[in-house]
């Protein structure tokens, strides 16, 4: 007999765990384990307007929690675009599973202790995690090369100051005030990003999309044709 254990994360851009907790099965819908992540949830909620998380589409989407579209939404080319740009970012949690499961080795098999134990060895696996991380630092952003343009001459990694953006950084063109009226299931953050995308004719790239329609060819060795659900709009 074996189970699972629903893990709720968040993550640096340097992959260090911000929040990791386990409190739900593994069977446990992600939307529901964050909701029992109350310190979690607690802190998303309290970020100021124009500052969010990303996270899948498992959860409800609000203006600190943005999540991909989903259905025929998708087949907008600009939402789609979201997807993708969002689904960049996410990589970013898998890998830090993927590095501390490659790290400690006894993760890549089942732990046959109770579920009290095996939450405590994920746990302390998270905390080396972190602590490995803070000082080797191969993810840390003072590695990055920023520039005070707009456009970089050499393809570098850029950040441009907006006046009513915290901290003086966004991708936006405006932020929503102290007035702001929030509503779980809708988020007018995602639609500005999403306009954004339009204004400057940024859609999906090609070979991402190339990528999709290959697979939607794939067959297995059988001979099945593995049926893929949506391809992006090119």
């Amino acid at each position: 007999e074996s189970y699972g254990l629903n893990c709720q994360a968040l993550i640096k851009d340097d992959l260090q765990w911000m929040y990791f907790g386990i409190n739900s099965p593994g069977a446990t819908n992600d939307n529901v384990s964050y909701s029992r992540a109350v310190d979690l949830k607690t802190i998303v909620d309290a970020l100021p307007l124009g500052l969010y998380i990303v996270g899948d589409a498992a959860y409800t989407l609000s203006e600190h929690l943005l999540v991909p579209y989903t259905g025929q939404h998708r087949q907008d080319p600009y939402q789609d675009s979201f997807n993708y740009h969002l689904s960049q970012l996410r990589i970013r949690v898998e890998m830090a599973f993927g590095y501390m499961v490659n790290k400690f080795r006894l993760l890549g098999r089942k732990l046959e202790c109770s579920m009290e134990k095996n939450s405590a060895i994920l746990m302390a696996c998270a905390r080396l995690h972190n602590f490995i991380l803070k000082h080797d630092k191969p993810f840390a952003s003072s590695n990055w090369t920023v520039t005070d343009d707009s456009v970089g001459e050499e393809g570098v990694l850029e950040v441009v100051p907006h006046p009513n953006a915290p901290l003086g950084m966004s991708y936006m063109p405006q932020l929503p005030d102290d007035t702001f009226d929030t509503y779980q299931g809708v988020s007018f953050t995602r639609q500005a990003i999403v306009d954004q995308l339009q204004e400057g004719s940024i859609r999906r790239p090609l070979y991402n999309i190339q990528r999709k329609i290959d697979e939607m060819n794939y067959k297995t060795k059988s001979g099945y044709v593995i049926d893929r659900e949506f391809i992006s709009p090119i």
